[in-house]
């Protein structure tokens, strides 16, 4: 499996790659994770997922009031890699 190219560019593909693997392939940077129209259930299989692939642990409401998956993307340096 091929890695994303590093840093921030790199770290938004992934985050994009875990909101498609929920069944959002449409999903890009630019979307927000309710006007895609995830769950509240897959809102929360989401932030595990980044806690498991970033070692970041986010406060659900910072998921949620991120405007797009990229903004989010922000939140998601500091953490050890998985």
């Amino acid at each position: 499996m091929n890695e994303p190219a590093p840093g921030r560019g790199g770290e938004v593909e992934r985050l994009v790659r875990l909101v498609r693997d929920k069944g959002f392939a449409q999903a890009t940077a630019d979307d927000d994770v309710l006007t895609l129209g995830l769950t509240s259930l897959q809102i929360l299989q989401v932030n595990d997922d980044i806690e498991r692939e970033f070692g970041v642990t986010l406060d659900i409401a910072t998921l949620l009031s991120a405007p797009t998956i990229g903004e989010l993307g922000k939140h998601l340096t500091g953490g050890p890699r998985a």
